[in-house]
């Protein structure tokens, strides 16, 4: 994988303050991630452990985790459409299925992870 600064800098601004990764119950974005790492704390250095460590499929509890703290930073009119579901799913409704682990929270949870794989040049 390549180097954290490297993702960073390749980052999108807004992305910049989406959740990367859930370490020991804490959301952490990606500027979290980049502040702890110039410090050299052990928060930095656990984050990028999972970075480092991220597989796709099938989806860990970790991943679900980053998706549910990702949809919370949403805002609040966000919609989210799928293919033969009558109505886009707001926020509330997305995150339900998130936590259900149901059908449609592993749908959107797929979405999220093939962006984050782009983003982390996978």
């Amino acid at each position: 994988m390549a180097n954290f600064y490297e993702i960073y800098q390749r980052l999108p601004p807004a992305e910049k303050n989406q959740v990367a990764v859930v370490v020991d119950g804490k959301p952490l974005t990606w500027n979290d991630i980049y502040v702890e790492l110039s410090r050299g704390t052990e928060l930095g250095r656990k984050a990028l452990r999972i970075i480092e460590q991220m597989h796709f499929s099938p989806i860990t509890e970790q991943q679900w985790k980053i998706v549910e703290e990702r949809l919370k930073k949403m805002p609040e009119g966000m919609r989210i459409a799928f293919l033969g579901v009558s109505e886009p799913l707001d926020k509330k409704k997305a995150l339900q299925h998130i936590k259900a682990r149901d059908s449609i929270g592993e749908e959107i949870a797929k979405i999220q992870l093939e962006y984050y794989k782009y983003l982390l040049g996978k």
